[in-house]
């Protein structure tokens, strides 16, 4: 078996001036998440909505680094989700890995929320996550799998 090491995150701004982080350069979560082929198409399709054909980057960029932010911490809250609704704790990894301190305080709202109804379309947000399907199973299954 192959071990390698990375780095995972996102840029915080991905938008400089004249300058936009795309796909892998954006952020890299983990190598199994389809996150840096769905960031980088949603990139695309936003730089051409926003792109200001005068001079002024400053307002495009602005919205698009707030969007590209919402979406990396939804992202993140769907990929964490996975290791928070597992029950596998035979190693370190998922151990650390379902941990409150490394668990977003959004995913955790969410958790909370599950405990007591279960997920609908209030919780996705299909203007901002990326996998909306797929996040509706997923906390569906959180639900299913956590009685109160």
């Amino acid at each position: 078996m192959r071990h390698f090491k990375f780095d995972a995150g996102y840029r915080e701004v991905n938008w400089v001036k004249n300058c936009v982080a795309v796909g892998l350069s954006s952020g890299f979560f983990e190598p199994l998440e389809a996150t840096g082929i769905a960031f980088a198409e949603v990139s695309a399709g936003m730089i051409a909505n926003l792109f200001p054909w005068g001079s002024d980057y400053e307002t495009s960029a602005r919205q698009f680094n707030a969007n590209m932010l919402r979406r990396y911490e939804r992202a993140l809250d769907f990929i964490k989700l996975h290791y928070c609704i597992s029950e596998r704790r035979d190693t370190a990894f998922w151990r650390d890995n379902v941990a409150d301190a490394s668990v977003p305080d959004s995913l955790l709202e969410l958790l909370d929320r599950w405990r007591f109804r279960p997920p609908n379309e209030l919780d996705i947000d299909g203007q901002v996550d990326i996998f909306t399907d797929a996040a509706g199973n997923m906390s569906c299954t959180a639900w299913a799998g956590k009685p109160t």
